[in-house]
């Protein structure tokens, strides 16, 4: 996700949704969490944003079910996964009823990422499939990521051609919107596949281009995994200083951000 940054001599996010709060107005406070979830649904923020969302009683909730998304989100960030799909799990009817296709979409995309590292691609591709079924024309945020998810499942499954196939429509959509962090994000994940095909010198070239695009981007969190990624494939092809030095100089950022397991 995208790290926003909040404009000088404005409040942050957290004392204006605390003072709603204080003042038992959760219509405002949870308006106030869907507004500026993207700024909380940060490393390090993760604690202070499930606080937050359990002082708002679950009737406020259910009638804010975004609010849903937004919890499971965060607890699938912070790797408790059991309770983000029990949330989703709770979050679908809710949708349904509302006819909220934009949001039920979503809910199955982030299913099928908990699937994903749970290990069960099949029902992943599921709920991939189901979320593109049901996805608002014009959608096409929402298409990239469950077509993405659908990638990554495929090539789990060892459907390496038509997972690059995906892909491949997935960077067509994000070269459209000229949303060209999409189309980083889609190289990333491609070139593990291109990997897995032997071709280590464009899987480098690839994950370089990335790396290069958020040394200068706002998305710090981007940047430290572009790093890992690359130190690592540095490591696969024996340039050891390269990956040393990489890693070195991510290092700091990693541990501020709370992100070490990555290089565990």
């Amino acid at each position: 996700m995208i790290k926003q940054t909040m404009p000088k001599n404005q409040p942050d996010p957290v004392i204006l949704i605390e003072q709603a709060l204080s003042r038992q107005d959760f219509i405002l406070g949870s308006s106030l969490l869907i507004e500026h979830s993207r700024d909380l649904l940060q490393p390090g923020r993760l604690p202070e944003l499930k606080n937050l969302i359990s002082r708002i009683p679950m009737d406020c909730q259910m009638e804010n079910p975004k609010l849903m998304l937004i919890s499971a989100n965060a607890d699938y960030q912070g790797g408790e996964l059991s309770s983000a799909q029990r949330t989703l799990l709770t979050a679908i009817p809710v949708f349904q009823k509302l006819k909220d296709v934009s949001s039920l979409s979503a809910s199955y995309r982030y299913l099928a990422y908990i699937h994903q590292d749970m290990g069960d691609n099949l029902k992943a591709v599921q709920c991939c499939r189901r979320g593109l079924k049901i996805l608002p024309p014009g959608d096409y945020r929402g298409r990239a990521g469950l077509l993405s998810a659908l990638a990554g499942c495929q090539w789990r499954l060892m459907k390496y051609k038509p997972a690059r196939q995906t892909y491949q429509k997935v960077m067509a959509i994000y070269v459209q919107a000229q949303d060209k962090e999409g189309q980083m994000r889609t190289i990333a994940n491609s070139s593990a596949i291109t990997i897995l095909l032997g071709d280590l010198d464009q899987a480098r070239r690839e994950k370089e281009e990335v790396l290069r695009f958020y040394q200068d981007h706002g998305n710090r969190r981007s940047y430290c995994l572009a790093a890992v990624n690359l130190s690592s494939l540095y490591q696969e092809t024996y340039q050891l200083e390269k990956a040393e030095a990489l890693l070195s100089s991510a290092l700091p950022e990693i541990q501020e951000m709370g992100m070490g397991m990555m290089i565990l």
